[in-house]
């Protein structure tokens, strides 16, 4: 059930912040969408969102919400054993938290509440090419606390790691 509701608020917030979008192009902010209606641990802040998160990950969105769709309109009932599943919804919550600058939590959920910066942690024994903690292309939403940690074994000649990547500007 938690599952469901999950996928459900998930989609629809993608969806509002979409239209939102879409109906205000010609402005350079787009509110946060949507209420929490218990489904979350805590309501989501009042924001905006900067235009060009939204432009740089709609195809982000658009996508993952297609491959929710028989969960969130078609009422198919989730497997939480699917991993697949799974990682589609973290996916988006993944989006919804860079465009909105704050952590999305469920009921119950055990991890950093609604509302609270963005974590995020890398482990790699060996870097070969290019690795990003965190890369958000358009930037993040105004305001946004990021953490990154990585713990990197080796990085190989011409390998680079990077904790945070805002379009080609690391730190």
């Amino acid at each position: 059930m938690a599952l469901s509701e999950g996928i459900t608020f998930l989609y629809d917030e993608a969806r509002e912040l979409l239209k939102r979008w879409r109906e205000r192009r010609d402005r350079e902010v787009v509110e946060v969408p949507g209420s929490a209606a218990g489904v979350l641990d805590a309501p989501l802040s009042a924001a905006e969102v900067a235009d060009s998160v939204v432009a740089r990950n709609a195809e982000s969105l658009t996508s993952l919400r297609r491959a929710l769709i028989e969960y969130a309109e078609e009422g198919r009932v989730p497997d939480p054993g699917d991993r697949g599943l799974l990682d589609t919804v973290d996916a988006l919550r993944r989006v919804l938290e860079v465009a909105y600058g704050q952590r999305i939590t469920f009921r119950g959920e055990q991890r950093e509440p609604t509302g609270s910066g963005i974590d995020v942690a890398v482990e790699a024994d060996v870097v070969e090419g290019y690795l990003a903690g965190l890369r958000a292309r358009g930037g993040l939403h105004p305001g946004t606390e990021v953490r990154a940690e990585m713990r990197i074994g080796r990085v190989s000649a011409g390998g680079e790691a990077v904790g945070v990547d805002l379009d080609g500007r690391s730190g």
